[in-house]
């Protein structure tokens, strides 16, 4: 099987990370540490939401809620559960997440993705948030810059708290354990669609929600075609480091402003449009481009030239995955994380967000 720069991927590190995911249990025992992690993320927004913290500074209150929400919450519980669960080293964990070696190729076009993506999210929030005012939706608790201010250390600890915990830490929990999990029992294709859905639900507000979504299914074809997370770390981390620089008028926020204010003029919603279906393209190009790359041909083969892009990510991605179907308790299970994240996002329509 062939790396992302040619050469010979390492077969055992493949099977190792397939022997973990396709155990009897595996997929069940994902969903409960998931739902756990969902339950305990739940309760912290909502302690910090009825004052719990209210006698910590807002420095203080901002770094707790990184750190339990981000480091324990969404990466060391995961980490710790799959290590004991499969008995492995916390090395070979973090290879079946998919922290693996990568290259320096891979690692400069995560970059630009990143920037891709960014792009493509901020109409799309745009959207989705006009769309939630025509509901009367009140935008409780989104206003606000960090508690760090805008100055060079302040900055500094925002990218960190903003840009490197999210991006190292929910790309663990959801492009590592359940993506893979979910791939080895789904197939890829529901298993990038579920688990985004989930890193949307996860957010726990109907603002953050939509965008988040479509943010974690393009992070998922890209991590599957690169087949390394660090495409998604890099991603994840692009998208809100950007976000953070923004709020500064340091680098983006000039330009950002400069850029709704020439699709608001004369034909700007035609342009709007052929620019935005230009970053899609880009992007889909550039995980086809990958896709292709790593994609080991099976014993029946199609002409994938006469497929768009989105068909051709889709085969070159199943990748022999084979698809089995799930006992009612998985369902069950399943269904029962979907449902809760469903009800906690849409419970914030009416209370504000959490």
């Amino acid at each position: 099987m062939r790396n992302f720069d040619g050469g010979i991927l390492d077969s055992s590190v493949l099977d190792r990370q397939k022997n973990i995911w396709e155990q009897k249990n595996t997929f069940s025992f994902v969903l409960i540490v998931y739902f756990v992690c969902m339950l305990l993320f739940v309760a912290l927004r909502v302690s910090i939401d009825f004052g719990l913290t209210d006698n910590m500074s807002r420095e203080a209150r901002e770094v707790s809620f990184s750190f339990l929400s981000q480091v324990v919450i969404m990466l060391v519980i995961p980490i710790v559960a799959m290590k004991i669960y499969s008995r492995d080293t916390y090395k070979k964990t973090l290879l079946n997440f998919g922290f693996g070696k990568t290259s320096w190729r891979v690692v400069r076009w995560a970059f630009v993705l990143g920037l891709l993506i960014y792009i493509l999210n901020i109409f799309v929030a745009s959207f989705f948030h006009l769309l939630l005012t025509f509901f009367d939706f009140k935008f409780l608790g989104m206003g606000g810059g960090s508690a760090f201010g805008t100055g060079f250390v302040g900055i500094l600890i925002s990218l960190v708290l903003i840009g490197v915990l999210p991006g190292a830490c929910e790309e663990s929990s959801h492009r590592g354990m359940l993506l893979q999990s979910f791939k080895a029992r789904l197939g890829v294709m529901r298993a990038v669609l579920l688990t985004s859905i989930l890193f949307g639900f996860m957010h726990m507000n109907i603002v953050q929600m939509f965008y988040a979504t479509i943010l974690g299914y393009l992070i998922a074809l890209a991590v599957l075609a690169t087949r390394t997370i660090w495409t998604g770390v890099i991603m994840h981390f692009m998208n809100n480091a950007i976000n953070v620089m923004n709020r500064t008028d340091w680098f983006f926020g000039e330009w950002l402003q400069s850029l709704f204010e020439f699709f608001a003029g004369p034909f700007g919603f035609i342009l709007l449009i052929a620019f935005l279906y230009f970053v899609y393209w880009a992007i889909m190009d550039i995980i086809h481009r990958f896709a292709k790359e790593n994609y080991v041909a099976g014993e029946y083969s199609v002409n994938t030239s006469r497929l768009r892009k989105s068909e051709a990510i889709k085969y070159y991605l199943q990748d022999g995955t084979p698809v089995t179907r799930l006992r009612p308790g998985e369902k069950a299970l399943l269904c029962g994380v979907l449902l809760f994240g469903f009800l906690v996002t849409a419970f914030t329509f009416w209370w504000g967000v959490i």
